[in-house]
């Protein structure tokens, strides 16, 4: 008889499962239930190969993932459950440094700055120098320097290497480091780097950690970069036993590190791996998954796999060619309502995805023309929101004198500004005492209008200090500093009723962390708090369950589902991107596999999309994209827009499906336009000889101009298709 976490799998979930000897590698296709596979492993390796649950180490990517884990396990086998360590990668190098980050000089309670803090740190930096701040450049510099930290390049080998703006980056990058150690603080990078440092140069402590853990879990493993998969070998030593779960069908984030070779041949890092292929996708209709199938068999760097389904059919997915992305967008709105008030969807069946965040603009006003709800994600966090920073700032302050959230409350306390905030640094820094104990004991060493100023402040953090030690709740002391500092009152008297609302769910949020960590209280139940939120990830905080259209970067969509897909903006230039094109097999494979991504979103209606026009993008007409030349016709639908000529000559022209029943869809041609092209002694795919361009092909004909793709740096050109500058090659 099949024990109960293994009776309702597929045989090759099942056969992941019961791997639990040695290396095993699993190829997750999308859909598949890799989540289901890693849960219902750990709950089995617990009941029924009787390892204990705190000698079992699982690796996520999001704090959503992990939580949905935990979730899952305790559903399964009970309470128990609860003592897996199941951790992103940055939770699990935060828990290993707070016990020995001290081997590498650091303090124990360290803080961890985020995005914001960091764009703080370096403006603050630039005003120490002779150059005005720039936005752009600051970005570009935080870039540098956590590409300079994962290549192990320090401040002054930064400047010894560095030409050009490069030397005031290296300069940035010197101070920046010395600040964080100043405030005792480290960025996202650091826990990484620092973990990797530990383990590499110092074997007791490595050895102490390997002998902490029996078994290893990670998943989306192909989103690991070199750094976190040294350190998970390190970890996993001599025991071998993993199981990496992943798909290098989705490898869509090298940008951030990822490496797709480290799924690719683990087998060589692990020798005697065991390979299992998860390819029943459980998500969507197999005319979709044949779409994706036959658009990823185009990359090389792969292991193969084709995902089936048993569903039906359904219905075939729909290319859309609009005349301009005005037409685009409005097929996409007039689409989803027709869908809705027709077929019954709802507004969080929907999705649309796009390559980047500015193709968003055209389908925000298209929606809303049509009276649609919508919701931009990834846009910008929760966490990212100046009042709940403010909010989360106040509990810092009382937890370990974070000098960046002190800094933050002072400057935004009425009547302190920026003078009476170096005044008061530079009593801490004289008195050599911390902020709250200037707060507590020596108030009277400010200045009578200075102590005026900050009486509520004060109030509250002595109150809060009194009660953190055996404070059982974080919400109540939340509550008691924005209250008692009248915070919140100032929200309310400057009518932010937004700001409000997202302090009343941030309260929300606390309340729920209180309930599942009931077995921590004082400083241990508010170090834990701060330092989840700290490590809050892209994708943690956007909550899709609202009654919304969401809007987002496919790069945003990686896990997610919607029963209604669309996909627009599939040009060349756009997707792929220029960059992409340029970089050639490498980077197009990885444009490729975000498509395919794109398109394994869908569950029952996928719609792709792409429009002519000019793309101040790409500084050309628009054409469509390699990728839809790619796109197996048997598995969709092409519909052209009634907008792309002018005025109403109705031609028909006949698709295919698998089942060889033709579908018949009709738009209009203007009969001037009509004549023109007869004339046009071009067709697509001509390869022409330019005097100044060289060899080029054809690629559009538009009315009497033929639209030509040279090599770089020439690249795209419209010519008139009389010229004399242009021949044919036969």
């Amino acid at each position: 008889m099949l024990n109960e976490f293994i009776e309702n799998l597929n045989p090759n979930q099942r056969e992941a499962v019961l791997a639990i000897t040695g290396p095993v590698r699993i190829i997750a296709g999308a859909g598949s239930g890799k989540t289901r596979i890693i849960t219902n492993k750990i709950a089995y390796l617990i009941k029924y190969a009787n390892l204990q649950p705190w000698r079992i180490c699982a690796v996520t990517f999001t704090n959503k993932a992990t939580n949905e884990m935990k979730t899952r396990i305790v559903d399964m086998i009970g309470n128990s459950g609860q003592r897996c360590l199941i951790a992103t990668y940055h939770a699990l190098c935060v828990r290993i440094l707070r016990e020995d980050i001290i081997h590498l000089n650091y303090d124990r309670q360290f803080n961890i700055i985020d995005m914001a803090d960091q764009d703080n740190i370096i403006r603050n930096i630039y005003k120490t120098l002779p150059v005005k701040y720039d936005a752009q450049e600051a970005k570009m510099i935080k870039n540098f320097i956590s590409k300079w930290k994962n290549d192990f390049i320090s401040p002054n080998s930064a400047k010894q290497l560095a030409s050009g703006d490069e030397v005031r980056w290296a300069e940035i990058y010197d101070v920046y480091e010395k600040r964080l150690r100043e405030i005792n603080s480290v960025d996202f990078n650091d826990l990484i780097l620092l973990t990797y440092k530990l383990f590499k140069n110092n074997v007791e402590v490595l050895k102490k950690w390997q002998n902490r853990f029996d078994y290893f879990l990670v998943d989306e493993f192909q989103d690991t970069n070199e750094l976190q998969f040294d350190i998970i070998k390190w970890l996993v030593g001599d025991n071998h036993n993993i199981t990496v779960v992943g798909d290098p069908d989705q490898t869509i984030y090298s940008w951030r590190g990822a490496k797709i070779n480290l799924i690719l041949n683990f087998d060589k890092y692990f020798p005697h791996t065991q390979t299992i292929i998860l390819n029943e996708n459980y998500r969507s209709t197999q005319n979709i998954l044949s779409l994706a199938n036959n658009l990823i068999i185009h990359n090389k760097n792969r292991i193969e796999k084709d995902l089936f389904t048993i569903k039906a059919s359904g219905q075939l997915p729909i290319l859309y060619h609009g005349a301009n992305s005005s037409d685009e967008s409005d097929f996409v709105a007039h689409k989803i309502k027709t869908l809705m008030k027709e077929e019954n969807y709802n507004y969080n069946d929907i999705l649309i995805l796009y390559r980047a965040n500015y193709l968003s603009r055209d389908l925000e006003g298209a929606l809303a023309d049509y009276g649609l709800s919508y919701l931009i994600f990834g846009a910008f966090k929760f966490y990212e929101r100046k009042e709940i920073k403010d909010a989360l700032a106040f509990l810092k302050i009382i937890m370990n004198n974070d000098p960046l959230a002190i800094e933050r409350i002072l400057l935004l306390t009425p009547k302190i500004g920026p003078k009476a905030f170096e005044q008061i640094m530079q009593i801490l820094k004289e008195q050599q005492i911390m902020f709250t104990t200037l707060l507590e004991q020596n108030f009277d060493l400010l200045p009578l209008n200075l102590q005026h100023s900050l009486n509520k402040l004060r109030e509250a953090i002595v109150i809060a200090l009194g009660q953190l030690p055996t404070a059982k709740s974080i919400e109540s002391l939340l509550v008691l500093l924005l209250d008692k500092t009248g915070y919140l009152q100032r929200l309310r008297d400057n009518f932010e009723e937004e700001r409000e609302e997202n302090i009343l769910e941030l309260i929300a949020s606390v309340v729920k962390f209180d309930k599942q960590n009931k077995d921590l209280e004082g400083t241990e139940l508010l170090n834990e708090y701060l330092q989840l939120i700290s490590l809050q990830t892209d994708s943690d905080s956007d909550d899709l369950t609202d009654n919304t259209i969401s809007l987002m970067t496919i790069h945003n969509a990686k896990g997610l589902e919607k029963k209604v897909v669309f996909i627009v903006g599939l040009n060349e230039g756009i997707f792929p991107t220029t960059q992409a094109i340029k970089m050639e097999t490498e980077q197009l494979e990885e444009e490729r596999r975000a498509l395919y991504v794109a398109i394994t979103r869908a569950k029952e209606l996928l719609f792709i999309s792409y429009a002519d026009g000019y793309s101040y993008i790409t500084g050309n007409e628009r054409f469509e994209s390699r990728f839809i030349k790619e796109l197996n016709g048997d598995f969709y639908e092409k519909v052209n827009s009634e907008r792309l000529f002018s005025k109403p000559k109705s031609i028909t022209i006949s698709f295919h499906n698998q089942s060889e029943k033709q579908s018949r869809t009709t738009f209009h041609l203007n009969k001037n336009l009509e004549s023109s092209f007869k004339s046009n002694p071009w067709k697509v795919n001509d390869t022409v000889s330019h005097e100044l361009f060289g060899i080029g092909v054809v690629v559009k004909i538009i009315a009497q101009n033929v639209q030509i793709a040279f090599p770089s740096p020439y690249n795209i050109k419209i010519i008139s298709a009389d010229s004399q500058a242009i021949k044919k090659v036969e």
